[in-house]
């Protein structure tokens, strides 16, 4: 099975249903694949109907650090598919190559440190990773510099790099100049601006879900 996941822990920008609301039907929308998408939160109210709304793992992780949680073993069924998207993910256009990853673990190369791995966009088997949150657990927890994605690289294991699995796929929206390319799949919104301060140009219509990316007449296409 495969499962689309992601966590709105704290009610994220203030918005946080909307984020996920928003996700999982640009999901559905360009996800072929039979799929659940699973929220793991602190406040299912205000989530649509189809989404797997399920408790976060371990309380008390402060921010990205909860993404770390979704390693503990038990959480889903081994040899499960896994996908992870940060909520300040816009899909615009067919995920199933991505979806279809079959390796253990791969993440995104950082959109702005290349040779340092990013957590934005996962993909993995599940029952993969155990010693990822094993060890974490065990050092009790720490908020470190970095985040989920320093611990994930401390711990030495191998990931295959998404954009090279899947090249052009995988963008940044601020190393892109706002721009998007037609083989883009996945446009990351990491740090500012988020994908709701956006309110001009191919964005908006992309991010609700309320269109898809061929028919957005206000992209602008680079080659």
């Amino acid at each position: 099975m495969l499962n689309v996941i992601t966590i709105n822990a704290g009610n994220y920008m203030g918005r946080g249903a909307e984020y996920v609301n928003h996700l999982s039907r640009t999901v559905w929308r360009n996800l072929n694949a039979s799929h659940r998408f699973i929220c793991f939160t602190d406040d299912p109210s205000m989530l649509r109907d189809d989404i797997d709304a399920r408790p976060l793992p371990h309380l008390g992780l402060s921010g990205w650090h909860n993404k770390l949680a979704m390693f503990k073993p038990g959480l889903f069924v081994d040899g499960d598919r896994l996908l992870w998207l940060d909520l300040d993910t816009v899909i615009s256009g067919s995920i199933d190559e991505i979806a279809s990853y079959a390796g253990d673990f791969a993440m995104i190369e950082d959109l702005y440190f290349p040779g340092q791995l990013a957590s934005g966009v996962m993909a993995w088997r599940a029952g993969f990773g155990a010693g990822i949150w094993d060890s974490y657990a065990t050092a009790g927890f720490p908020s470190i510099e970095g985040g989920d994605q320093a611990w994930i690289a401390k711990c030495g294991v191998r990931a295959d790099i998404l954009q090279d699995v899947y090249p052009g796929q995988i963008a940044s929206y601020k190393v892109g100049g706002g721009q998007l390319a037609p083989q883009t799949r996945i446009v990351c919104f990491h740090g500012h601006p988020r994908p709701h301060h956006v309110t001009s140009g191919w964005v908006p219509a992309l991010w609700t879900g309320e269109s898809k990316a061929s028919s957005v007449g206000a992209v602008r296409i680079i080659h």
